[in-house]
């Protein structure tokens, strides 16, 4: 079967990553670009991209193009669901159940809806995936996991919206169709870490590492409520330190989002009594240049916001040993004892100890920032079992060399985007089969979007119909008729109603009121219009005081 090339819903905010607030999503989304054009180089097809419009058009293809795809490219409007083109349309996050009413209004198999998870920990995220129970889903529908952690939370919540619904309804149990949840993980491009010796002597020199100096990096958000607290790296890099008579430094590449963040890392450093060499991840090639120079490589994530982890899989393939969190999409990434070590972790068990900061953020009183502050405060991470991961690595050199080998090999094998890129190809083939293979299904609207003339059909006097009598109102001049029409009033209307010489001639068809009637199918069909319109401009001239109906 012939690989399906996706249509795209992309902004800006996706995959650019020349941004002062780079994030996770955004570093992924630039990597899946690149992984796409790699998996179909020299395709002559289409790349439809689905978005906003406006000056996002140009900024869109220009990314499309620097990340490597070569072929045509179109572009659709996403408020225009009639223009979306038939086939899969893949989303770089949880998509917004609204897409999918707007899709069910041209037919349920006229779009297979694809999307990927990234933090599911926000109100509106969380409140998005629960809504999927209530959406008009399809069996080719899916929502891509990235970790067997965040599908185990994904069907959690679904779980428990079902339940309470089937409450609700006074049923036994609801089991809407929802979305397929297939586990793809994110993927690294693996041969932009191939160990540089070269890089590696210019970094140690520029940082001012000296020969027999560890170096344990950290690369990503410098947030200890967002990220990772470091408080554990810096204690077990100076116990660590202290063991073996070994120098310690730790390298952090990436960045504060303000000033006050960065003077809580450097009061807790100098607490801990271990150094520490701030990198500006921002920076074009400090990564690259960080992972080449380190020795092992160092995330203790202990934050609800993380589900995956790009930054391990880039250290193995960086060929560095991983100590990492045995936490979230971390655990099925690293092989302990093989890639580097887990560190254990632990939080309370009983759900009350979270109750109010969980209650306060739901009502307003805590912003999300400070409610996952206070959900990182309830996790441990062991520092005694770090430190003793650490004290191997540095006592063995052999051991680091050994797991760098691994990992890099675990890399290239698992998460290289090529490998990645297959797995999304064969789920974009499946929801493709099955679309075409379904019927269309029933044409409906949302809800909270039906049609204000079927919602509201109670409200007026009457109703017209194609067989509603119109006549010409006396009481009206004509003459006056184009200066009525060109009022400001209406300026918004654009092409929905006529312009004043048609509307003139349409009229001064119409009989006085003390003839026969004339039907608004016979009027529409004499003017050349079809019921719609004729009823349209039928009411619009009823306002004017143009005809009688």
């Amino acid at each position: 079967m012939r690989s399906v090339v996706p249509n795209l819903y992309l902004s800006p905010d996706a995959v650019q990553v020349n941004t002062p607030k780079l994030m996770g999503r955004q570093s992924a989304g630039r990597g899946f670009m690149r992984g796409l054009a790699k998996a179909y180089p020299g395709d002559s097809r289409t790349l439809p991209l689905v978005h906003s419009g406006g000056a996002h058009q140009a900024v869109l293809e220009q990314e499309a193009r620097d990340t490597g795809w070569s072929g045509p490219i179109t572009h659709h409007p996403v408020n225009d669901p009639n223009r979306w083109p038939a086939g899969v349309l893949h989303v770089p996050a949880p998509f917004d159940t609204r897409m999918a009413w707007q899709r069910s209004r041209r037919g349920m198999a006229s779009v297979a809806l694809c999307g990927v998870t990234h933090t599911i920990s926000s109100s509106g995220v969380l409140a998005q995936v629960a809504d999927y129970v209530q959406g008009p889903f399809a069996q080719w529908d899916a929502l891509i996991c990235t970790s067997r952690s965040v599908h185990k939370a994904v069907h959690q919540v679904w779980d428990l919206t079902r339940e309470q619904l089937a409450q609700r309804l006074g049923v036994p149990a609801v089991h809407p169709q929802l979305p397929m949840t297939p586990v793809i993980p994110l993927g690294v491009h693996v041969d932009d870490f191939t160990p540089d010796a070269a890089l590696r002597t210019k970094g140690r020199a520029e940082w001012q590492l000296v020969e027999d100096e560890v170096a344990v990096l950290f690369v990503g958000r410098l947030s200890f409520h967002a990220k990772a607290n470091p408080w554990p790296m810096y204690e077990a890099c100076a116990r660590a330190a202290a063991q073996t008579g070994q120098r310690v430094r730790v390298l952090e590449c990436g960045w504060f989002s303000n000033e006050s963040l960065r003077e809580a890392f450097v009061q807790a450093a100098k607490q801990a009594g271990v150094t520490v060499t701030h990198i500006d991840g921002r920076r074009p090639g400090a990564t690259r240049q960080a992972f080449a120079s380190a020795d092992v490589f160092m995330s203790l994530s202990d934050n609800i916001q993380e589900t995956f982890g790009l930054t391990p899989l880039e250290a193995m393939a960086a060929g560095l040993p991983v100590i990492a969190s045995d936490w979230d999409g971390y655990r099925e990434t690293v092989r302990d004892g093989v890639d580097g070590f887990l560190v254990p972790t632990a939080q309370p068990a009983d759900p009350a100890c979270a109750l109010v900061p969980s209650e306060a953020y739901e009502d307003g009183r805590l912003s999300y920032d400070r409610y996952i502050g206070h959900a990182h405060l309830m996790v441990g991470v062991d520092v005694t079992r770090c430190t003793q991961a650490l004290v191997c690595l540095i006592q063995e050199p052999a051991l680091r060399e050994r797991m760098g080998v691994a990992g890099r090999a675990r890399a290239r094998e698992v998460y290289d985007w090529t490998v990645v890129m297959a797995q999304y190809q064969a789920l974009w083939a499946d929801q493709e089969a099955r679309r075409v293979a379904a019927h269309p299904g029933v044409v409906q609207r949302a809800p909270a979007f039906t049609n204000p003339l079927a919602l509201f059909d109670h409200y007026p006097s009457q109703k017209l119909t194609a067989q509603s009598l119109l006549w010409r109102d006396p009481a009206f001049d004509l003459n006056r008729l184009s200066a009525v029409r060109s009022l400001t009033l209406w300026e918004f209307a654009q092409g929905r109603l006529a312009d004043a010489a048609v509307m003139h001639s349409a009229v001064a068809q119409l009989p006085a009121p003390d003839q026969p009637g004339c039907s608004v199918a016979q009027w529409a069909k004499t003017l050349g219009w079809n019921w719609p319109m004729a009823l349209r401009q039928a009411v619009w001239l009823h306002k004017v005081g143009a005809v009688l109906c």
